[in-house]
């Protein structure tokens, strides 16, 4: 194999937090080591590099600030990259196609949010709409365009029917 001569640390965003700064393969290559016992042969497969080049990468992950501080506090599992072959999680043993595991990754990056921005109130009315949804969707930006946090905790989010109607 002759592997990618590209893999970079970080990717062009308009997102000042560090989980949104660090690009898809940085994300793996510190989600995989965050969940997984894997060998380098197998971090290298999954980057689609050499271990030579594996090497040299994850050196300067530890030199780069940001990603010494994502892997300090933890890659929370939102920001997390699939990855081509299962591996296994070393906290709940699971078989898992994405890293950090879904399951037992608890770090939320609560702390990731840019602090200079003031939090926004909550829209006072919930909405039962779909998660993802385009009606969900639209809901968002009407939020925003009047002021409000994108999200409210009395918001659907889930799959299951609702036994009580939310107003919308």
């Amino acid at each position: 194999m002759s592997g990618k001569t590209n893999l970079r640390l970080h990717r062009p965003t308009k997102n000042d937090y560090p989980y949104g700064m660090l690009s898809p393969e940085a994300r793996l290559a510190l989600g995989i080591r965050q969940t997984a016992i894997v060998t380098n042969e197998q971090v290298a497969s999954e980057l689609g590099c050499t271990v030579r080049q594996l090497k040299t990468f994850e050196r300067n992950l530890a030199k780069d600030e940001i990603c010494g501080w994502v892997r300090m506090n933890g890659l929370p599992a939102s920001f997390g990259e699939p990855v081509a072959n299962r591996v296994q999680c070393v906290s709940c043993k699971n078989w898992i196609f994405h890293v950090p595991c879904v399951q037992c990754c608890t770090y939320q990056g609560s702390t990731c949010r840019n602090d200079s921005e003031p939090e926004l109130p909550f829209d006072p009315l919930a909405t039962d709409a779909i998660p993802g949804s385009q009606h969900k969707i639209e809901i968002m930006a009407d939020r925003v365009s009047m002021g409000f946090s994108i999200f409210s905790p009395r918001d659907r989010c889930d799959f299951t029917p609702r036994t009580e109607p939310v107003s919308d």
